[in-house]
């Protein structure tokens, strides 16, 4: 509303003025603004925002204001997919354990109402556990896609294709890929 009522102001000033030459403004945020930008949208972390994130970074390779900027958190990625890889191989590894650890208590001579309550917790750490795992998978898919590695992004993408939190996204990721 408020840039409506400034076009019409300077439409009706520049009828009474003298013709001058007038630089159009730049259109659009600095570099540095959709730099920050995009860095906001990797922090937020869904799926859209991170692939709007990876292609504003490969855009601003161009600009050598914000180049090395761009290139470095686009280089990130790699370290994520390390960390998240080694995060489900951990998590997985936990629920092994997890699993031994119930079936000792269930061999145990413990009270049934004291094995009962171990068991549950044990079984809800999994499930956690579980979780974590697949959202693991899941932006681990993301990462590889934002490196161009659509082999390794298929093969997690197609781990969670049929969860139920993440299996739309990545469902479009798959299709992306193809």
């Amino acid at each position: 509303m408020t840039r409506r009522i400034c076009l019409v102001i300077a439409l009706m000033s520049a009828a009474c003025a003298a013709r001058t030459h007038v630089t159009p403004a730049d259109s659009g945020p600095s570099p540095s603004a959709r730099l920050a930008a995009a860095d906001a949208q990797v922090k937020a972390g869904c799926f859209d925002c991170l692939l709007s994130a990876f292609n504003e970074y490969r855009s601003l390779r161009s600009i050598p204001a914000v180049a090395d900027a761009a290139l470095s958190e686009q280089g990130t990625w790699t370290r994520v997919t390390e960390v998240l890889t080694a995060t489900a191989a951990c998590l997985e590894d936990a629920e092994i354990k997890l699993t031994e650890e119930i079936a000792a208590i269930r061999a145990s001579s413990q009270p049934q109402e004291r094995k009962d309550r171990q068991i549950a917790k044990r079984e809800q750490q999994i499930a956690t556990n579980r979780r974590r795992i697949v959202t693991s998978w899941f932006n681990t898919a993301v990462g590889y896609f934002n490196l161009s590695r659509t082999d390794e992004a298929r093969r997690f993408a197609e781990k969670v294709a049929d969860d139920e939190q993440f299996g739309e996204r990545a469902r479009d990721l798959l299709a992306r890929i193809r």
